[in-house]
């Protein structure tokens, strides 16, 4: 029997604990406005979809050459200027200036974001482990995380197991002492996958998982990762201790309790508030298989 304890959870940014698609193109209307009173004419047909296709593509080639996003956002700016026949890298900076104004202070944590950090807080390090250039103190999350790692400061993005050994020295603990948690199975679920590192998958509008990558969990709130969440203190150091036994069976004790998983346990989709005692108590499904991978 081989009995570990998470000490330390990672969440994912963009999706996870704000809704990036929600801020982006409320600042790319912004920049948008700025730019049909510059030049009236030629951004009249322009909409904020085709300068989304445009940042994309651009991002699509500068990629593995350009890594900083702010970088890449001017560079799609200088192209949608192109696009519309106006070349003036003055303006270009401008209106990356007013788009990253609105996307750093606009941005808005989920509502279930806050409630979370604040139960989990002193009971594990907690971190952010993102794709993303949302730095927490430039988006009203300052001294939420105990480390932060962002792909931009080191040239690789996630599934890269690389950002999730970074993430793990950053926190101190090893790959099964670390949950991650994110929105997306390639990049969160299938990059904890590689790195050895367990996943909760943050399903919030309830899509069928129709890859191959299996989360160790499921849930549809934040609050179902938190609530109630008791603390393992046995030798001073607290954490949800994981009991894994042999036979494709995993227990976890919480409290006093113990709760049997066979298999592949993915948790059923659910609304409302749910124990931690009863996610953990599914997540370390087959703990065993996992190590053999």
């Amino acid at each position: 029997m081989h009995a570990t304890l998470v000490r330390a959870i990672s969440f994912d940014g963009d999706g996870t604990l704000w809704d990036f698609q929600q801020v982006m193109r409320h600042s790319l209307h912004y920049a948008l406005m700025e730019l049909q009173v510059a030049a009236p004419g030629p951004s009249a047909a322009l909409t904020i979809d085709t300068m989304i296709a445009m940042r994309n593509q651009v991002a699509e080639e500068l990629r593995g050459k350009v890594t900083n996003l702010e970088a890449v956002r001017l560079a799609a700016f200088r192209r949608t200027l192109q696009h519309i026949g106006v070349v003036d890298d003055g303006l270009a900076a401008r209106l990356n200036a007013v788009y990253l104004q609105h996307r750093f202070a606009d941005t808005r944590p989920y509502d279930d974001v806050l409630p979370t950090l604040d139960a989990l807080h002193g009971r594990y390090r907690l971190g952010l482990l993102s794709n993303g250039n949302s730095y927490p103190e430039r988006c009203g999350l300052p001294d939420r995380f105990d480390f932060v790692v962002f792909s931009q400061d080191y040239g690789f993005e996630k599934p890269d197991r690389r950002l999730f050994a970074i993430a793990l020295a950053q926190a101190g603990c090893a790959p099964q002492e670390l949950l991650h948690v994110g929105d997306s199975l390639t990049n969160d679920v299938g990059g904890a996958m590689g790195a050895g590192v367990r996943s909760v998958w943050l399903n919030r509008d309830g899509q069928e998982n129709a890859t191959g990558v299996q989360p160790d969990f499921e849930v549809t709130s934040l609050t179902d990762v938190s609530s109630d969440a008791e603390v393992d203190t046995a030798g001073g150091r607290a954490g949800i201790k994981v009991v894994q036994a042999t036979g494709g069976r995993s227990r976890t004790r919480l409290g006093g309790r113990e709760e049997g998983c066979y298999g592949r346990c993915n948790a059923a989709r659910s609304t409302g508030w749910r124990s931690a005692a009863r996610v953990f108590g599914r997540l370390a499904r087959s703990w065993g298989t996992a190590r053999r991978r």
